[in-house]
């Protein structure tokens, strides 16, 4: 095996445990929604949010400008990718719920004020996040949790 090989074995590897171990949180924090599509689908989500971010950034966006000295090109580029994020992510989080009625049944139940969060479209959304930062928080979250 070449040294590439290897290292697209070592992400692949990482990126199906770091997906096991977001359902599994799942299952364990959320036991109710054991048999939703949400329980297959939210650590989906999660892992290529953060592979989504994680790989630009450091395979093209560091080493092309911060490396360069490039700041403004870095910064740029940088908040275009976590506007990406930001947007696809909620996207995918509202379409999921969307798909699985107990879900956001169990939402509204559970956790009333993400639930309100929730329905104030995607817009409110996505500028709530990116105006709060709270999509850094959520990465950091879910590499934290890996």
């Amino acid at each position: 095996m070449n040294a590439t090989t290897r290292r697209v074995v070592r992400h692949t590897l990482f990126w199906i445990a770091f997906y096991l171990l977001q359902f599994y949180y799942g299952l364990v924090s959320i036991p109710a929604l054991i048999i939703a599509p949400a329980m297959f689908l939210n650590p989906l989500r999660l892992i290529v949010g953060a592979a989504f971010v994680f790989y630009p950034l450091m395979y093209w966006i560091v080493p092309r400008f911060f490396a360069r000295k490039k700041y403004r090109r870095g910064i740029f580029w940088s908040l275009v990718l976590f506007g990406l994020f930001v947007v696809m992510d909620a996207l995918w989080e509202i379409r999921i719920l969307n798909s699985c009625a107990s879900c956001w049944e169990e939402l509204r139940v559970k956790q009333p004020e993400y639930y309100t969060y929730l329905h104030r479209g995607l817009l409110g959304t996505v500028l709530t996040r990116l105006i709060s930062f709270g999509f850094l928080y959520q990465l950091m979250v879910q590499l934290a949790t890996c």
